[in-house]
């Protein structure tokens, strides 16, 4: 549901839950659920897209970086293991796994 209500506007709560009951396999509770928990909290799907576009970027400069040698997996436990982190210290950690990721493979890192 992440993103629905956003992306509908300035829509009322049933013009959402109409739109998203047509559009998507959900169930009806789950979706009043979900409404009723963007109108309680709007600031949570804005901070769940900040963090999916961080992370988008952070993959892409990691496989820009490494090339044939990045692995999704390998990046997945990079941003996993450390648990929530603010978005500049995520970026932090994926900085160094780049640069350990290619310093194991035998790269330059500065490319």
């Amino acid at each position: 549901m992440t993103g629905v209500p956003t992306a509908l506007g300035h829509r009322l709560p049933d013009q959402v839950r109409e739109f998203t009951l047509a559009h998507s396999p959900m169930p009806e509770d789950f979706v009043d659920a979900e409404i009723d928990r963007y109108i309680a909290l709007p600031g949570q799907a804005l901070g769940y897209l900040v963090g999916q576009r961080e992370i988008l970027r952070l993959r892409n400069e990691a496989r820009a970086r490494l090339g044939a040698a990045f692995d999704i997996r390998d990046f997945h436990s990079a941003i996993l293991d450390h648990g929530s982190l603010p978005l500049a210290v995520l970026g932090q950690v994926v900085s160094e796994w780049v640069a350990s990721a290619a310093g194991n493979r035998g790269m330059d890192s500065s490319a």
